[in-house]
């Protein structure tokens, strides 16, 4: 926490620019994580100190920096898996967290980036036939989240 409140203080005087990526934000307001204390009860995210600090970095009382953070379904509890709406991702506590926010929507992939992301997933070895291209395009809708579960190492 010491680290990040000096950022801070070098980035209110110009001395930085910081820059914060967080993927999955709203794991941090679910009602519970998938880690369990010793005698197997849910840990709440509230009481995990690395939560603390992903709230502390991305609060709004700092300059010359910016926050992405992104909602994701996986990060999701299975209670919120009935919509992939930031509202419904990050409850009323993470949304109002957030807000004000400006939502950007992610398109599915054109032509080139689907097969920029297929020759990817080949170079892994994630994908063990290079014919059916056109397939994995059909199956997915060229969505990114629909391709990485198909073709991802998960």
């Amino acid at each position: 926490m010491a680290i990040i409140a000096e950022l801070k203080v070098f980035s209110k005087e110009k001395r930085c620019k910081i820059f914060v990526a967080v993927d999955g934000f709203n794991a941090f307001f679910g009602d519970h994580t998938n880690l369990k204390t010793p005698d197997r009860t849910k840990v709440l995210p509230t009481m995990v100190t690395l939560t603390k600090a992903f709230l502390e970095i991305t609060k709004q009382d700092w300059n010359n920096g910016a926050v992405v953070v992104t909602v994701d379904q996986m990060a999701a509890n299975f209670n919120t898996l009935h919509s992939h709406l930031p509202l419904f991702l990050l409850g009323k506590s993470g949304f109002e967290y957030i807000n004000p926010f400006l939502p950007i929507s992610v398109n599915e992939y054109t032509d080139m980036e689907l097969n920029s992301m297929l020759d990817y997933y080949e170079d892994r070895r994630w994908l063990q036939n290079t014919n059916g291209r056109h397939e994995l395009a059909f199956l997915t809708n060229k969505n990114p989240y629909q391709l990485m579960t198909i073709c991802g190492p998960y």
